[in-house]
């Protein structure tokens, strides 16, 4: 998909990065199912790009985004068309299995609002970077509806249950400084200090060998769903194998340079 063809999101490269944007500021980058498959398009080209060794993700406008946009699904429930709501759902659920899947290093960048979809889109990225002052927060029990885009089931895991149920059931929001604390912010900083630390954590990543930071967090995210002794056995076969790659012949006469 190129540049020009896209409408709700843009996207930029810087060396080893992509950086994508949610382009939707009038409507606090609410996610509609055309932002969505755009969203899901892009991601898809990044992971066939062999340059690409980290994805970004920020909203423009000051805010992450605020959600799924409720305006159109609730459009299609009063109009009584089903098959058009479960067409734009379908093509949301794509979008965050799209972002699930994505087997690059993602980073997300929160400033403003980040609630509802917004927190499962986050809770998709490997590493949160939130202003100090930014909203987080589920809130679908605010309106009597609950999380459809992996909320109860990512969020106890990023975060611990008792965490998860407080956010889940009051509906309350914190800021990106208690995201932090809370240890579902991998860092709290600035809203001056965002464009260094995103730079900061860019460089040091995209150091690293495509394959071989996609081989980690493949073997990281298989912990999630394997019982200990199966997921050592899995890491035992994996970095062996990884030894016969380019990158891991790299690394091993590095090793040996070094004696």
């Amino acid at each position: 998909m190129s540049e020009e063809s896209l409408v709700t999101v843009t996207r930029s490269h810087d060396d080893k990065a992509a950086h994508v944007t949610l382009n939707r500021p009038n409507k606090l980058n609410a996610i509609n199912p055309e932002m969505a498959s755009e969203l899901a398009a892009v991601v898809e080209e990044l992971e066939r790009d062999d340059t690409v060794r980290l994805l970004t993700i920020r909203g423009a406008g000051g805010n992450f985004c605020a959600g799924v946009d409720i305006d159109g699904i609730h459009e299609f429930v009063k109009d009584s068309k089903m098959d058009d709501l479960r067409d734009a759902e379908a093509q949301i659920e794509d979008c965050f299995e799209t972002l699930a899947d994505c087997s690059l290093p993602s980073l997300s960048l929160v400033e403003g609002y980040a609630l509802a979809g917004g927190l499962e889109v986050l809770l998709l990225t490997d590493f949160i970077i939130a202003v100090e002052d930014a909203q987080i927060g589920d809130q679908h029990i605010n309106r009597n509806l609950v999380p459809g885009g992996g909320s109860t089931q990512r969020l106890p895991r990023r975060i611990g249950q008792q965490r998860a149920k407080e956010l889940i059931f009051t509906g309350k929001r914190i800021s990106g400084t208690e995201a932090a604390d809370w240890g579902l912010a991998t860092e709290a900083v600035t809203a001056d200090e965002l464009e260094a630390t995103r730079d900061s954590w860019t460089e040091d990543i995209t150091s690293k060998g495509r394959r071989t930071l996609k081989t980690a967090k493949y073997l990281v995210e298989q912990s999630q769903s394997a019982d200990l002794d199966t997921g050592i056995e899995l890491e035992k076969f994996v970095s062996t194998a990884h030894f016969f790659t380019d990158e891991g012949k790299e690394g091993l006469r590095s090793f040996s340079e070094d004696e």
